[in-house]
Parts: structure tokens; C-alpha cells; sequence
């Protein structure tokens, strides 16, 4: 079982892993860390687009049922509190809710969108990276965003 787990997780988390070395490598400061922002725990999202997440938190039509709203409020909470200097949503179906409940504006300078958290973050929206769900260009472009990124001085 413990085995299972394990491949699991590095299945999931082995491609940031994977950035975070990279990053490192560079010596560029890149602390990172993982929440979810939907508390609904689905260890296989079967069906089309993750349905058995989407029957947790939406009403029809991909709309967020209270337990949803409630969830995503939550989310941002603690993303206020600690402040990051980059976000990065690895899910395209949270992606579309964040950015619908948020209105990113979009930066030329940095090639990203940003939300106001304290200051303007850099807010980045992608589809899962394992699995094979995000190609290898767009992985090695998102690569590129984050070092860059990590890089800008602390404001």
C-alpha cells in the first residue's frame, strides 16, 4: 500500500518537483508549495473533465454549488495570507474558476496574468502536468515563466 502511495504521489508531484530543481539549478529562490483549491478528495476523477469532482462542488452547467463557492473562498483566503510571489493553477477546470471569480488582468511585461494580493502577483493557468496532460513545449515555456519570475526582486 505505502508503495502505491508513494508512486502515486511522485506521479502527480514529479513534474514540480521536476521545476523546482530546475529553478534551484539556476540559482534562482524557488520555495514552493501545493494547496488545493477544492477540498473535495476524488482519487479518480473518471468521466468526462473530472464529473465526479464537478457532482461534489458544481450545479448544472459547470456553476459552483455553495459547497464550491464556499471551498474556492477559502482557497483564496489562505492565498491572501501567504502571500506568494507566483501562482500557479495546474488544473484547467479550477483555472476556469479562478479566473472567472477573479478577472486577471494580463501583464505583457512578464507574459503572465496577475491578480491584486497585496501587490500584483503573477497568477499562471495551465491543465495538469502529469499524466501527460500538458505537452513538452508548453511545460518548458512554463519552465521559463517561473525561473524568470523567481528571479524579480521581492518587492
Amino acid at each position: 500500500m505505502a508503495r502505491k502511495k508513494e508512486n502515486g504521489y511522485k506521479k502527480y508531484f514529479g513534474p514540480f518537483h521536476e521545476i523546482v530543481d530546475e529553478c534551484k539549478q539556476i540559482k534562482a529562490p524557488f520555495y514552493w508549495n501545493y494547496i488545493d483549491l477544492f477540498y473535495c478528495r476524488i482519487t479518480k476523477q473518471s468521466g468526462k473533465k473530472g464529473e465526479n469532482l464537478k457532482i461534489c462542488i458544481c450545479k448544472k452547467d459547470d456553476v459552483l454549488n455553495d459547497f464550491g463557492e464556499a471551498q474556492l473562498a477559502l482557497s483564496l483566503d489562505v492565498i491572501r495570507k501567504i502571500q506568494p510571489k507566483v501562482i500557479w493553477v495546474a488544473n484547467a477546470f479550477a483555472s476556469d474558476k479562478i479566473f472567472e471569480k477573479l478577472n486577471p488582468d494580463w501583464d505583457d511585461e512578464r507574459g503572465t496574468h496577475t491578480i491584486d494580493i497585496v501587490r500584483k502577483t503573477p497568477i499562471l493557468f495551465s491543465s495538469m502536468i502529469s499524466g501527460g496532460h500538458l505537452d513538452k513545449y508548453s511545460f518548458k515555456r512554463l519552465k521559463w515563466i517561473l525561473e524568470r519570475i523567481s528571479k524579480e526582486p521581492k518587492p
